[in-house]
């Protein structure tokens, strides 16, 4: 998790990506504690701490210390699952009964958009913090 300071919004560098790239890491908070951890890198999801029922906070999703966990394709942790979800059996879609072939990335299957779907994408993220609420775009 990122400094505990007050703030609502936060970014900092986080690492490099394997194709030379910076990845910044962003931090959303709301005025219980509940916060998202997300890297500009996939938008990934490293972390989610929310409250319980007793108002106690605990991180309720897996994620991975460093960018090349991430990017060794580790089950999709985390990742924002763009264009469609699921395998496409073989790589290849029928529309209209033409065949299309698509990049594999899950043995023979194209799994989650494939290579580069959008948990590979480098997302450009702006932070807003307006009175009433924060968040990102």
């Amino acid at each position: 998790m990122l400094r505990g300071d007050s703030s609502r919004t936060f970014r900092e560098h986080f690492e490099i990506a394997v194709d030379g790239r910076a990845v910044d890491r962003i931090l959303l908070r709301n005025a219980s504690g509940a916060a998202i951890e997300f890297l500009t890198l996939g938008g990934l999801v490293r972390s989610l701490r929310v409250p319980d029922r007793d108002g106690v906070l605990a991180d309720v999703v897996l994620g991975f210390d460093t960018v090349a966990e991430y990017q060794r394709g580790a089950l999709n942790t985390g990742a924002l699952i763009g264009r469609y979800a699921n395998r496409i059996a073989g790589g290849v879609i029928h529309v209209d009964s033409v065949p299309y072939v698509l990049a594999t990335n899950a043995g023979a299957n194209t799994l989650h958009g494939g290579p580069s779907g959008f948990h590979n994408a480098h997302w450009d993220v702006e932070l807003r913090d307006d009175d009433d609420r924060a968040g990102a775009e």
